[in-house]
Parts: C-alpha cells; sequence; structure tokens
C-alpha cells in the first residue's frame, strides 16, 4: 500500500502494531488483532493486501498484512513520525520500528549460477577433447598436447633380422 493509504486506514485509527523494516526497502506493516479490527478488515480494500502469516515475533498477537515499498529508511522515519506528531500521538507511544536484514538463499545461489554454468562448460568439453585437458579424455592418453609432441614410436630392432 501507499504511505497515505497507511497512515489514513491504519496509523489513522490505532490499528498498527509494529512495522519491520526488511533490508532497508520493504516496511511490513503488522495489524493488532483484535474484534475492531474484524468488523473494519470487512471493507474490501483493506481485504484486498491481507496474509493470515503470524507475526515471527508473537506475544502480541498481531498479524503481518501489508508492505510499503520505502526509498530511503530516513525517509520513512521522518514522514512516520510526522504523521504521529500530527494526529496527537505521544512519544512514548510511537509505532515501533524495528530492522531486519534477511537473506533469501535462491537469490543468492542466482548469484553464483554463472560462474557454476561457466566452469561446468569447460569440464564438460575438457572431457570430450582427445586428451581432455589432462585428465583422462574419450580415448586420449593424455598431456600430449595439440600436436602430440612426445608421442615416441618405439621399435625394437633386431640385429639378426633380415629386414632392415
Amino acid at each position: 500500500i501507499s504511505f497515505q493509504e497507511f497512515k489514513n486506514k491504519l496509523l489513522e485509527p490505532g490499528l498498527v502494531d509494529h512495522i519491520v523494516v526488511s533490508n532497508k526497502s520493504v516496511a511490513k506493516v503488522y495489524v493488532k488483532n483484535s474484534a475492531a479490527i474484524t468488523t473494519q478488515s470487512k471493507d474490501d480494500d483493506l481485504l484486498g493486501h491481507t496474509t493470515e502469516a503470524p507475526a515471527s515475533k508473537g506475544g502480541s498477537g498481531s498479524h503481518y498484512r501489508y508492505f510499503i515499498n520505502i526509498g530511503s529508511v530516513e525517509s520513512f522515519e521522518e514522514k512516520l513520525e510526522e504523521a504521529q506528531e500530527m494526529l496527537g500521538i505521544d512519544p512514548h507511544d510511537y509505532v515501533p520500528v524495528t530492522y531486519v536484514s534477511e537473506v533469501v538463499w535462491y537469490q543468492e545461489l542466482l548469484k553464483f549460477s554463472p560462474t557454476a554454468l561457466v566452469l561446468g562448460t569447460i569440464f564438460y568439453l575438457g572431457r570430450r577433447m582427445p586428451g581432455g585437458f589432462g585428465i583422462g579424455g574419450s580415448g586420449g592418453k593424455g598431456g600430449r598436447g595439440i600436436f602430440n609432441i612426445g608421442k615416441a614410436h618405439v621399435t625394437k630392432f633386431d640385429k639378426n633380422s633380415k629386414n632392415k
């Protein structure tokens, strides 16, 4: 949701339990779990963004329901503080904001996929070449170089042989 929607529909009525800023780019809004919210959450605009995932830090029974894409942490904090001041909320009762750094493992693995692909291709092509980069390719004797340098044909000569 936009910050304006957050301010008008969640912050002003006092529905926000806490906010978790993830990776300095997304603010996850946790809504209080009470009877007042269940009657207001029937509003289609509010219900459209809900996910019923419980809060990871439990305790209060709040649910993560909305997220806000934020440009920078500083501007988000300033807007939030200004909005709470305008609503006349006591500074001791401000909505708590926590910051977390989350690692998405599949994105981390995708960072290494080009390197793995290049190394895999080199290994595959090396195994198929005769000589195979010295690792015993198909049918090659390995390590002789491009012009078979070092290949010696050894023949045994007999002194008493008629053919010379």
